[in-house]
């Protein structure tokens, strides 16, 4: 689990996947392997608070935090980070 207290979760749109987000950490949890983690994405300090899935894009997971902006498709093993006071994308892998 979360080394830090869980301040959100959200289901994708088919109800597969849970999100659980915490101020460190973002995880994404399958039903169907049995509620095993398959995703974990550090919050690098930025300070997570919330998640969504797109609606329109299930494998698409937007993470709100209290800096920046996350939209990671976690099939594909990258993030891409959008900053509010710069207005710049960084993609990491």
């Amino acid at each position: 689990g979360h080394a830090e207290r869980v301040h959100s979760i959200c289901w994708d749109a088919n109800g597969d996947y849970l999100a659980s987000v915490s101020e460190d950490s973002v995880r994404v949890w399958s039903l169907a392997s049995g509620g095993q983690c398959i995703h974990e994405l550090s919050s690098n300090g930025n300070k997570f608070h919330s998640c969504i899935f797109h609606p329109a894009y299930p494998t698409l997971l937007v993470i709100g935090g209290y800096q920046v902006t996350v939209f990671t498709p976690f099939f594909l093993g990258y993030s891409a980070y959008v900053g509010y006071s710069k207005y710049e994308w960084a993609v990491s892998k």
